[in-house]
């Protein structure tokens, strides 16, 4: 699967019906609750029904944290800003990955970036910085960016 299609790819698996979890590779359940023992390290989440996603808000962004997938395991950390006078940066993501998922994989993504080996692309507002899967062994996959004006994730696939 290309790199950049990969976000798209968890949403798709993540929005999927009753009727597609059956043919799954992943053991759903599981899985959600894998999500749920990563989400209790940080008290104050709240779990997204149908979403395998939890959720913190703080008074300028909510930070999103999914997992799931039927043939690839997928992850996503999406930071939200939800006040205008708030710029998103990388670092706000950094942080975020570092404290709701793993400190390691942030240590990751900040010398990927420092690299300057990111492959950039632009679709309309959307920036995406994507590696390869030879960027960080904490990402045998690679991983990918994607930042648009109001928002900023980090996304990448599970072995």
């Amino acid at each position: 699967m290309k790199l950049g299609a990969f976000p798209v790819a968890v949403l798709i698996a993540f929005a999927a019906g009753p009727a597609s979890v059956q043919a799954c590779t992943f053991d759903q359940k599981g899985v959600a609750s894998e999500l749920e023992r990563i989400a209790r390290r940080n008290p104050g989440y709240r779990a997204l029904p149908g979403e395998s996603a939890v959720e913190w808000k703080t008074p300028t962004y909510k930070v999103r944290l999914s997992l799931g997938g039927c043939e690839d395991l997928g992850a996503e950390v999406r930071v939200v800003r939800t006040s205008a006078s708030v710029p998103l940066t990388t670092e706000q993501l950094i942080a975020a990955v570092a404290r709701y998922r793993s400190a390691d994989r942030a240590s990751a993504v900040r010398a990927a970036l420092a690299s300057g080996k990111l492959v950039r692309s632009v679709d309309g507002t959307t920036t995406y910085l994507e590696a390869s899967e030879f960027a960080s062994p904490a990402f045998p996959l690679g991983f990918t960016i994607e930042q648009g004006p109001d928002e900023i994730a980090l996304s990448w696939q599970e072995l």
